[in-house]
């Protein structure tokens, strides 16, 4: 695993490590395939909002999180997919239809909280969207 200044997240967060989040993501993946129940995993590549100083990175993941706590709900898992760059929602039972709902909500929300600290920048977070099982 790549070494990256140290960002500590509180208790509450409830952000998993890289090695548990995989961990969940193949179970879920295991589970799903089984039984047909769906759910999304959703991949916020936020590299560019770690460049920087220790203060600003330190603001900017905090504000992060604030807004994908409340946009997320609590039964789904949230966690480094890579370390300091990508973080990893996995939605459980969701299905194709509410995609873009839990997707949509998380962008709106995004662009209203987040990217405004970061300027004009309107790549600052790229979101990506699985749908498992695959069809």
């Amino acid at each position: 695993m790549k070494q990256f200044d140290a960002i500590s997240f509180s208790a509450k967060d409830r952000y998993s490590s890289e090695e548990y989040f995989e961990r969940m993501l193949i179970l879920e993946r295991m589970k799903s395939k089984k039984t047909g129940k769906p759910f999304i995993l959703i991949l916020l590549d936020i590299g560019k909002l770690t460049r920087g100083k220790q203060t600003e990175k330190a603001f900017v993941l905090s504000r992060l999180i604030t807004v994908l706590n409340s946009s997320t709900r609590e039964i789904d898992m949230k966690g480094w997919y890579m370390f300091g760059s990508i973080l990893g929602i996995i939605c459980q039972n969701v299905t194709e239809k509410h995609l873009d709902k839990v997707t949509g909500r998380l962008k709106n929300k995004l662009s209203e909280e987040t990217f405004h600290l970061v300027g004009n920048k309107t790549d600052a977070i790229k979101l990506l969207s699985f749908l498992y099982p695959e069809s």
